[in-house]
Order: structure tokens, then sequence, then C-alpha cells
């Protein structure tokens, strides 16, 4: 009897374990308009999406856009660029350029080069496969991470170094012809703490994919 007893217990535990597992597996990603996003205990509070605006998961590479530019299209040239030449400092949250805002609607906007710092000040970076994709997984102090693909980017209408490097646009602009964007590198010179990823200038025209952020 007490055998039984006890058996009947463990079940109970087990099961109450599993559920509070669950519940806080829901609990660990956030929905704002309808998009997944993972707090990882940043100082600022910031929140990241857990996919690239037009992926499923976070291993898929989503849609690609030239800086400041709204809507993809199959050519990234420097003749159909809107923003060449233009002086536009910072588009973070105004959905005339800022392609998270414009498409995933307001409490969403491109990340910034600080949120950058942040993010690199206050994670560990692991460089790793999922799902048979290359890039970096990013976990925060309290253990929510986010998946970072090599997603490559477009020139002209070739898409390069996919699932080598990738390519992620910030809000920031450089110069007039160029914008910041966030560099993730794989190499054997090199490894995280020394620079595997870093924010780096970037052609307005080339076609980059976003991981959009939330306050």
């Amino acid at each position: 009897m007490r055998r039984i007893l006890l058996l009947l217990l463990i079940v109970v535990i087990t099961i109450t374990v599993c559920c509070n597992i669950e519940r806080i597996k829901e609990e660990e990603v956030i929905m704002i308009n309808g998009y997944e996003a993972v707090d990882l205990g940043l100082p600022s509070g910031l929140k990241w999406a857990t996919c690239n605006i037009g992926a499923n998961i976070p291993e898929e590479c989503g849609d690609y856009f030239a800086w400041g530019e709204t809507k993809t299209k199959e050519h990234y040239i420097i003749e159909n660029c809107s923003t060449m030449c233009e002086d536009l400092c910072d588009i973070g949250n105004d959905a005339r350029y800022d392609a998270a805002t414009a498409i995933w609607g307001d409490g969403w906007r491109m990340p910034n080069r600080g949120d950058i710092v942040e993010l690199r000040k206050n994670c560990i970076w692991e460089l790793l496969e999922q799902n048979g994709m290359k890039g970096y997984k990013v976990t925060g102090i309290n253990g929510n991470s986010i998946f970072l693909p090599f997603a490559g980017f477009y020139y002209s209408s070739e898409l390069k170094k996919c699932s080598e490097s990738g390519f992620y646009w910030l809000s920031n602009q450089s110069d007039i012809n160029s914008a910041r964007c966030l560099l993730l590198v794989h190499s054997e010179l090199c490894c995280p703490i020394n620079g595997c990823y870093y924010t780096f200038d970037s052609r307005k025209y080339f076609g980059q994919p976003i991981r959009p952020v939330s306050e």
C-alpha cells in the first residue's frame, strides 16, 4: 500500500513539474502584434524578436531589404535604392523607412548600434548549427536565447555569403551612402571575444535581413 501511495505521489509531482516547465516556456515568449519576442534579461528591458522579418522559424533567413526601404525587390542595386545620397541619420520607429515598424506595426523597430553594444556586453554568444543553419545563439543572463542565422546578403539578384556570414541592418546611418549593420563572421582566426560579431558599414543598396526589437 505504501509503495502504491509513493508511486502516486511521484506521478503527481512529475505532472506538476512538467506543467510548470511548460508554463515557464510559454511565458518566455511574448506576443507583440502577433509576432514573438524574447526577454533576454537585458538592463534596458529590450526584447528581441525570435525570427527575422519574413521568417517563420529562427533558422529561416526571411526577407531582405535595402536600408531604409520597407519592401523587398528582385534587384538590389544603386539605381533603385531610394535612400542612397539621403541623409536620414537614425530611422528607428519611422514607418516610412523602418521595415520593422512598417510591417510589424508600432512597438517594433530596427535595432540600433547601442542595442548591439548591450547585446554584446550582457549575453553569451555561441557559434553553432541549428537545424542545418549556421549562426549565433545569443543567450541572456536569464537563460533565454535567440538565434541569428548566417543569412548572407543580396547584391543585385544574387544571394551571397548565405550560411557563411550574417549581415543585419541597424537603424543608424554611417554616411549618405552607407549604414551600420551587425556583421556575424565565422573564422578560424577569431572567436566571439575577439570580434566575430561587430558593427560594420554596409552599402545602403545591399539587401539584408532585419531582426526587430521591442521596448
